[in-house]
Protein backbone atom coordinates (compact mmCIF):
# COMPACT_ATOMS: atom_id res chain seq x y z
CA UNK A 1 0.00 0.00 0.00
CA UNK A 2 1.92 3.02 -1.28
CA UNK A 3 -0.21 5.38 0.80
CA UNK A 4 1.96 4.41 3.79
CA UNK A 5 4.61 6.71 2.28
CA UNK A 6 2.20 9.68 2.45
CA UNK A 7 1.53 9.50 6.17
CA UNK A 8 1.59 12.78 8.04
CA UNK A 9 3.61 13.51 11.19
CA UNK A 10 2.19 12.36 14.54
CA UNK A 11 0.44 9.38 12.98
CA UNK A 12 0.69 6.01 14.68
CA UNK A 13 0.55 2.80 12.65
CA UNK A 14 -0.30 -0.66 13.94
CA UNK A 15 0.57 -3.83 12.06
CA UNK A 16 3.20 -6.38 11.25
CA UNK A 17 4.92 -4.46 8.41
CA UNK A 18 7.21 -7.30 7.39
CA UNK A 19 7.41 -6.35 3.72
CA UNK A 20 10.71 -4.82 2.64
CA UNK A 21 8.68 -2.53 0.41
CA UNK A 22 8.04 -0.44 3.55
CA UNK A 23 11.66 0.12 4.45
CA UNK A 24 14.06 -1.22 1.80
CA UNK A 25 14.61 2.20 0.26
CA UNK A 26 15.40 3.66 3.71
CA UNK A 27 18.14 1.31 4.89
CA UNK A 28 20.76 4.03 5.22
CA UNK A 29 18.42 5.99 7.50
CA UNK A 30 17.43 2.88 9.40
CA UNK A 31 21.12 2.25 10.11
CA UNK A 32 21.21 5.69 11.75
CA UNK A 33 17.97 5.15 13.72
CA UNK A 34 18.79 1.69 15.04
CA UNK A 35 22.08 2.35 16.76
CA UNK A 36 22.75 -0.16 19.51
CA UNK A 37 23.90 1.24 22.85
CA UNK A 38 27.62 0.64 23.25
CA UNK A 39 27.03 -0.92 26.68
CA UNK A 40 24.84 -3.60 25.08
CA UNK A 41 27.43 -4.33 22.37
CA UNK A 42 30.20 -4.45 24.97
CA UNK A 43 28.23 -6.85 27.18
CA UNK A 44 27.44 -9.12 24.23
CA UNK A 45 31.01 -9.18 22.92
CA UNK A 46 32.40 -9.72 26.41
CA UNK A 47 30.14 -12.72 26.98
CA UNK A 48 31.24 -14.27 23.68
CA UNK A 49 34.96 -13.50 23.92
CA UNK A 50 35.13 -14.67 27.55
CA UNK A 51 33.93 -18.02 26.20
CA UNK A 52 37.00 -18.11 23.93
CA UNK A 53 35.53 -17.08 20.58
CA UNK A 54 37.24 -14.93 17.96
CA UNK A 55 34.87 -12.50 16.23
CA UNK A 56 36.93 -12.71 13.03
CA UNK A 57 36.03 -16.41 12.74
CA UNK A 58 32.60 -16.33 14.38
CA UNK A 59 29.39 -17.48 12.75
CA UNK A 60 26.22 -16.72 14.69
CA UNK A 61 23.39 -19.18 14.11
CA UNK A 62 19.94 -17.80 14.92
CA UNK A 63 17.48 -20.53 15.96
CA UNK A 64 13.80 -19.66 16.30
CA UNK A 65 11.80 -22.06 18.41
CA UNK A 66 9.05 -20.98 20.75
CA UNK A 67 5.62 -21.08 19.15
CA UNK A 68 7.17 -22.47 15.93
CA UNK A 69 7.52 -25.86 17.65
CA UNK A 70 4.72 -28.13 16.55
CA UNK A 71 4.14 -26.20 13.32
CA UNK A 72 6.06 -28.13 10.63
CA UNK A 73 5.63 -25.37 8.05
CA UNK A 74 7.41 -22.91 10.33
CA UNK A 75 10.01 -24.79 12.36
CA UNK A 76 13.27 -25.18 10.48
CA UNK A 77 14.71 -28.69 10.72
CA UNK A 78 18.22 -29.38 11.97
CA UNK A 79 19.18 -30.38 8.42
CA UNK A 80 18.79 -26.76 7.25
CA UNK A 81 21.28 -25.57 9.84
CA UNK A 82 23.64 -28.46 9.14
CA UNK A 83 23.72 -27.64 5.40
CA UNK A 84 24.20 -23.94 6.17
CA UNK A 85 27.10 -24.72 8.50
CA UNK A 86 28.76 -26.89 5.86
CA UNK A 87 28.37 -24.10 3.30
CA UNK A 88 29.91 -21.58 5.71
CA UNK A 89 32.88 -23.88 6.32
CA UNK A 90 33.70 -23.74 2.59
CA UNK A 91 34.31 -20.00 2.96
CA UNK A 92 36.09 -20.08 6.31
CA UNK A 93 37.53 -23.47 7.21
CA UNK A 94 38.31 -22.54 10.84
CA UNK A 95 34.92 -20.97 11.49
CA UNK A 96 33.58 -21.00 15.05
CA UNK A 97 29.83 -21.43 15.56
CA UNK A 98 27.64 -20.13 18.36
CA UNK A 99 23.86 -20.06 18.63
CA UNK A 100 21.65 -17.10 19.51
CA UNK A 101 18.10 -18.17 20.25
CA UNK A 102 14.81 -17.53 21.97
CA UNK A 103 14.54 -21.27 22.68
CA UNK A 104 17.56 -22.64 24.52
CA UNK A 105 15.90 -26.05 24.92
CA UNK A 106 15.41 -26.58 21.16
CA UNK A 107 18.84 -25.15 20.32
CA UNK A 108 20.42 -27.52 22.85
CA UNK A 109 18.79 -30.48 21.10
CA UNK A 110 19.94 -29.27 17.68
CA UNK A 111 23.44 -28.26 18.80
CA UNK A 112 24.52 -30.14 21.93
CA UNK A 113 28.18 -29.30 21.26
CA UNK A 114 27.80 -25.56 20.59
CA UNK A 115 27.69 -22.64 22.99
CA UNK A 116 24.15 -21.28 23.12
CA UNK A 117 23.42 -17.68 24.01
CA UNK A 118 20.22 -16.01 25.10
CA UNK A 119 21.74 -13.12 27.02
CA UNK A 120 18.94 -10.64 26.53
CA UNK A 121 17.03 -9.26 23.58
CA UNK A 122 19.45 -6.36 23.10
CA UNK A 123 22.57 -8.48 23.37
CA UNK A 124 21.14 -11.19 21.11
CA UNK A 125 20.30 -8.53 18.53
CA UNK A 126 23.78 -7.02 18.88
CA UNK A 127 25.52 -10.36 18.27
CA UNK A 128 23.62 -10.74 15.00
CA UNK A 129 24.40 -7.13 14.12
CA UNK A 130 28.17 -7.35 14.57
CA UNK A 131 28.86 -10.87 13.29
CA UNK A 132 30.63 -11.38 9.98
CA UNK A 133 28.96 -14.71 9.30
CA UNK A 134 25.31 -15.41 10.13
CA UNK A 135 22.92 -18.31 9.58
CA UNK A 136 19.36 -17.07 9.98
CA UNK A 137 16.20 -18.75 11.03
CA UNK A 138 12.92 -17.73 9.42
CA UNK A 139 12.14 -15.15 12.08
CA UNK A 140 11.57 -11.43 11.82
CA UNK A 141 13.75 -10.81 14.91
CA UNK A 142 17.12 -10.78 13.10
CA UNK A 143 16.01 -8.85 10.00
CA UNK A 144 17.09 -5.35 11.00
CA UNK A 145 20.16 -6.62 12.81
CA UNK A 146 21.31 -8.16 9.53
CA UNK A 147 20.16 -5.34 7.23
CA UNK A 148 22.05 -2.82 9.36
CA UNK A 149 25.10 -5.04 9.94
CA UNK A 150 28.12 -3.28 8.39
CA UNK A 151 30.49 -6.19 9.15
CA UNK A 152 28.59 -8.93 7.35
CA UNK A 153 30.44 -11.12 4.86
CA UNK A 154 28.00 -14.01 4.50
CA UNK A 155 24.36 -14.45 5.43
CA UNK A 156 22.53 -17.71 4.85
CA UNK A 157 18.74 -17.68 5.13
CA UNK A 158 15.84 -19.91 4.13
CA UNK A 159 14.78 -19.36 0.52
CA UNK A 160 11.11 -19.38 1.45
CA UNK A 161 10.70 -17.41 4.64
CA UNK A 162 7.55 -18.09 6.64
CA UNK A 163 6.67 -21.38 4.99
CA UNK A 164 10.25 -22.47 4.27
CA UNK A 165 9.18 -25.80 2.79
CA UNK A 166 6.41 -24.49 0.53
CA UNK A 167 7.57 -22.76 -2.67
Amino acid sequence: DNSVFEIQDNTELFGVFQSQDYFGHELSNIQKYLKIKSSIVENATFRVTESGYDFEKLCVINVRGGEYIGVPDLLLPYEYFKMAMEKTKTVCSDIQFIVVTDDVCLASKYFPDLKIFHIGIGEDYALLNIAKYVILSNSSFPIFSILTNTNIKITIAPKYWARWNVS
